[in-house]
């Protein structure tokens, strides 16, 4: 019986242990430019990775747009989307290996071909 009680105690001390959460790295920043045209950035510390996307949230004269992430200074091109619709376009993602910041960068194009500028996410800083 005192065996049996001694495994039951350690069992829930173990259990205990496993349920206590850890803190999450911290992180700051992020989010979406609260405009028609939406660049938004998020940083996920269960992934490890940075996420961009962007919204349409009313119509113009835009075409196509090109989405980039910035990582720490440095700008990398992911896709064209045709704009073709209203809301939410695909989220693109960069494993993060070190600390610094990042955001999405969008340029958008008319149908012609002309540029009609860029957005910007605000920034993200990750741990």
């Amino acid at each position: 019986m005192k065996r049996l009680a001694s495994v039951l105690l350690a069992a829930a001390i173990a259990v205990g242990v496993m349920a206590v959460p850890t803190a999450a790295q911290a992180q700051s920043g992020g989010g979406c430019l609260q405009q028609r045209l939406s660049p938004c950035s998020s940083y996920s510390n269960s992934y490890g990775r940075q996420s961009g996307d962007f919204y349409v949230n009313s119509w113009g004269s835009e075409c196509t747009a090109q989405v980039y992430l910035r990582t720490n200074g440095v700008r990398v091109y992911h896709y064209t989307a045709v704009i073709d619709h209203l809301g939410r376009y695909p989220e693109v993602h960069k494993y993060i290996t070190s600390t610094g910041s990042g955001r999405t960068e969008v340029e958008f194009f008319t149908c012609s071909g002309s540029s009609l500028g860029w957005k910007y996410s605000p920034y993200i800083y990750f741990p």
